[in-house]
């Protein structure tokens, strides 16, 4: 029994882990291929898509109000009835007035048509729609950010690479001038102290490399999470960025008249403003007499099983003559929400202008602070080179060796930072705009 219950545990462990691994995914993936998991994992569009649903289901219910209501209806009561006599009985039987106690069954099928409303369903109908359409272009603009989010963990990743690729180069750069100085220092031609200052830059150069490994793996993390993986689930990333197109070719005004027509928030505000124009329709439509028409068809005894026909049929007209002004005051609060809404979009088209010109200043400054980068880098590179030179040679300083390398290690994570916030303003232009994913 106890090798049953040991046995049965393991099986739900094996089980449990089987449940909650998350999916290894092979090979190097492209930006497009981690968004691509994250659209199709990530719960937080599948939370957006589910209110879409939900709006869909309305529209559902609004377009049944058009269909017949039938109703099966049972029942069996036992009942007590007055009857009243013509005066004239009294004579026979002393009094005008007796009661009799039976039971009645009936089994009966209720049916209703609403023939005319004044428009109330079909406006209903109508509102419903519109929140499909408002819930659409929420769920491309939840759908955007998450594609940002994706594209932002994904290039702070291949920062954090290349990073470590530097990193990398400068322990080795450290290394080849510890092993100079120690040559030098061998043959009497410099002091201890330059093989020091060179074990002390091995040791820093050291220590950043475990800071940026440190960073890969929280990056990795960040990604993994935008993905919708565990924050420990191993991937893998193309090494080659593609290239942002050229600033000069981005144009604001341009930019700024597609953004106002294909922008998510801007497209779901125009959504709400249709949507409050048919509550005001529907609100009115509810000023209006109803028609529908009834009947009804059964059977009726005063036995169990009832075999006598029952039925009716006829048309009944409703209207409400005074509720207190509710009616008038939702016409009212719906046109309220019309003007706010007209106000809000133009507020936000303003808005959407200014966060579209500062995403492009944005652009241009890591553009251009990326090809200043590169020059620094490459002038640091000849830098140093000349400097390795000349200390080899016997006419240069530790200490001009150390900070021409301090300088070309700064100057390449320069140019990284640059490159990746380049690729970021980018991306974040894409969303201002609109356009990303």
């Amino acid at each position: 029994m106890k090798k049953n219950y040991v046995l049965n545990g393991l099986l739900g462990i094996f089980m449990f882990g089987l449940v909650n691994a998350a999916p290894v995914i092979a090979g190097e993936l492209s930006l497009q291929e981690c968004v691509d998991v994250a659209i199709g994992q990530n719960p937080i569009l599948a939370t957006a898509q589910g209110r879409t649903q939900t709006s869909q289901i309305n529209v559902n219910i609004a377009r049944s109000a058009f269909a017949p209501t039938v109703m099966i209806q049972a029942s069996g009561n036992r009942n007590k009835t007055p009857m009243f006599l013509p005066s004239e009985f009294k004579a026979l039987s002393g009094k005008t007035t007796f009661s009799e106690t039976k039971n009645v069954y009936l089994t009966q099928a209720n049916a209703s048509l609403t023939i005319a409303d004044g428009g109330l369903r079909k406006s209903k109908l109508q509102v419903a729609e519109s929140g499909v359409d408002v819930s659409k272009e929420e769920e491309k603009g939840i759908k955007q950010q998450l594609v940002l989010k994706v594209h932002e963990a994904f290039y702070l990743l291949a920062a954090a690479i290349q990073n470590q690729e530097v990193a990398n180069r400068n322990l080795r750069r450290s290394k080849s001038h510890l092993e100079m100085a120690e040559s030098r220092h061998s043959v009497g031609d410099v002091a201890l102290v330059d093989v020091l200052r060179a074990k002390v830059q091995v040791a820093d150069a050291k220590l950043l490399l475990v800071r940026v490994e440190n960073s890969v793996a929280l990056a990795k993390g960040t990604l993994n999470v935008a993905m919708g993986n565990k924050p420990d689930n191993p991937v893998e990333i193309i090494k080659v960025l593609e290239e942002t197109p050229a600033h000069e070719t981005l144009n604001y005004t341009a930019l700024t008249a597609s953004a106002t027509v294909i922008h998510p928030t801007i497209k779901a505000m125009q959504e709400r403003i249709v949507l409050a124009r048919k509550k005001v329709n529907q609100y009115r439509a509810a000023n209006k007499p109803t028609l529908n028409a009834v009947g009804a068809y059964g059977k009726q005894d005063l036995d169990f099983f009832p075999e006598k026909d029952n039925w009716a049929v006829g048309l009944e007209a409703s209207w409400v003559a005074f509720d207190g002004g509710a009616r008038r005051e939702q016409i009212k609060k719906a046109m309220a929400e019309l003007s706010v809404n007209a106000t809000e979009l133009q507020t936000s088209i303003l808005n959407l202008q200014m966060e579209i010109w500062a995403a492009l200043q944005a652009v241009i400054e890591a553009s251009c602070s990326n090809e200043a980068a590169k020059d620094l880098a490459r002038e640091a590179e000849e830098s140093l080179r000349i400097i390795q030179v000349r200390y080899k040679a016997g006419s240069g300083t530790i200490t001009d060796l150390l900070d021409a390398q301090t300088a070309q290690s700064k100057a390449d994570f320069s140019v990284v930072e640059t490159n990746i916030q380049k690729h970021i303003a980018y991306s974040r232009l894409l969303y201002t705009c609109g356009r990303l994913g």
